[in-house]
């Protein structure tokens, strides 16, 4: 089995996971201990340092967003879209609101998306590159579902 199947094989149990148990979801996130950034997060309200988009890059990719926000981050189903698109992504996100939707869970308005999001406990140079990064992209005109199957909770 190779390193995609294997990925997308652990995407697909903890999908089943969380979605055959509400809490499920919860506890996933709050063991896997912030999925590979820095340790020791500052708050959020704390002012991001200049970001770097290779290491944004990498970071993106070392915590396999990609599985969820499909290879062009444009979403897909349910998995919201991530590009700067103005419309269906993040393009009228400020800074701090993508800090708290990767970091804690939270959407624009402050409301819990999907519990299936991992929460990353990212140093702020980590969540400024992460954010760079994806402000590069090219916006993906893309609309996805509003809520997340079986827990109600926001999309994006």
């Amino acid at each position: 089995m190779n390193f995609t199947s294997r990925s997308v094989c652990c995407g697909v149990m903890l999908l089943v996971l969380a979605c055959s148990d509400p809490g499920a979801g919860e506890r996933t996130r709050a063991s896997a201990g912030g999925g590979g950034g820095s340790a020791g997060a500052a708050p959020v309200d704390a002012p991001l340092p200049p970001g770097n988009l290779v290491n944004g890059m990498a970071l993106v990719d070392k915590n396999s967003c990609t599985l969820c926000h499909y290879s062009d981050y444009g979403g897909v189903g349910f998995n919201p879209n991530i590009t700067p698109d103005t419309q269906f992504g993040l393009g009228k996100w400020t800074d701090r609101q993508v800090v708290a939707a990767i970091r804690s869970g939270l959407s624009s308005d402050g409301t819990s998306l999907c519990p299936l999001m991992a929460h990353f406990a990212f140093s702020d140079q980590d969540v400024s590159d992460v954010i760079t990064f994806l402000r590069r992209l090219p916006g993906v005109e893309r609309a996805n579902a509003n809520l997340c199957p079986g827990h109600g909770a926001k999309a994006m």
